[in-house]
């Protein structure tokens, strides 16, 4: 079931603990801010339209979620399944591989946007300077500059 983290003790090779439920999303995808403040998950709410959201936790407590991106409207974002933190830890951008939206959120003020893009989007990262998205799509690469 993918509504709970669990925490995985190497040595033992046995779950040392986990975090809370999460009833009615499903986890797809875990990652770590590279400056390890942070613990993203994204994945999809088991609702009518199946849509999108992230969580993120702090790197000290993956019990309780620190920032939740989640839209009311049903059907306006859809099922992510991969996560891409900005180098700078800024941001992350999280999207359904074959997918044409971005959710873009920025961590600092714990806004989001959306962004759309036509062809389907199958990889993400951000360069050094972190102002810049570089998607892979089925035709061709593109630059997307001033995200925010």
């Amino acid at each position: 079931n993918g509504e709970k983290i669990f925490l995985v003790d190497l040595d033992e090779g046995v779950i040392d603990t986990s975090t809370n439920w999460y009833p009615g999303y499903d986890m797809y995808r875990l990652a770590y801010s590279p400056c390890g403040a942070f613990l993203a998950a994204c994945g999809c709410r088991l609702n009518d339209s199946l849509d999108g959201f992230i969580f993120i936790f702090n790197d000290d407590d993956y019990a309780d979620i620190a920032i939740r991106v989640e839209t009311d409207e049903e059907g306006v974002l859809a099922c992510m399944n991969e996560l891409v933190f900005s180098t700078m830890c800024a941001q992350v951008a999280s999207f359904e591989k074959g997918g044409d939206q971005i959710l873009l959120l920025d961590i600092d003020t714990q806004t989001y946007r959306i962004l759309g893009f036509q062809g389907r989007i199958h990889a993400l990262v951000f360069p050094a300077s972190g102002d810049e998205m570089i998607l892979a799509q089925a035709n061709g690469v593109l630059l997307v500059s001033d995200m925010l």
